[in-house]
């Protein structure tokens, strides 16, 4: 894959993340919500609590988004902008792995699609690539065919 055309790939992903983030606002944000009050917190007052009146107790999963949110949070943005700087930094470190991926892949000197061709998921079935949304979520894809008597 060539540095433009990974740019490309990088460029539109990003661009359909951040619209995602738009579109979906700051609905369905409960755990990064909490995370990001601790983030608020500890920017604020110094402490990894979930108020600046809570007990002090780890209300985070990952160290870094928590520090990462705090550093957002020392601009004191309100609430809805603060999830969507959170969302748009997930999108951006979402497309900065998509990149060192990429790069991973041709110091490997792999094929990026052929890296992801075959994989196996929980069920046990491989998926061609490229395989559409349509086929994943039709039932029949899962079920093993009792006629050939393979998976």
């Amino acid at each position: 894959m060539s540095r433009r055309s990974l740019a490309i790939v990088v460029l539109v992903q990003l661009a359909a993340l951040v619209a995602v983030c738009l579109l979906i606002g700051d609905n369905g944000w409960d755990d990064g919500a909490i995370t990001l009050a601790f983030a608020r917190t500890f920017a604020r007052h110094g402490r990894v609590a979930l108020t600046p009146h809570s007990e002090v107790v780890e209300g985070f999963s990952s160290v870094f988004w928590f520090l990462l949110n705090a550093g957002a949070a020392l601009a004191r943005p309100s609430y809805q902008v603060a999830i969507l700087v959170s969302q748009v930094l997930a999108a951006l470190c979402i497309s900065a792995s998509t990149a060192l991926l990429a790069r991973s892949c041709a110091l490997l000197r792999l094929d990026p699609l052929g890296a992801i061709d075959g994989i196996q998921i929980s069920s046990g079935r491989s998926i061609p690539w490229p395989v559409g949304w349509s086929e994943i979520c039709e039932p029949s894809y899962w079920r093993p065919n009792v006629y050939s008597g393979q998976p």
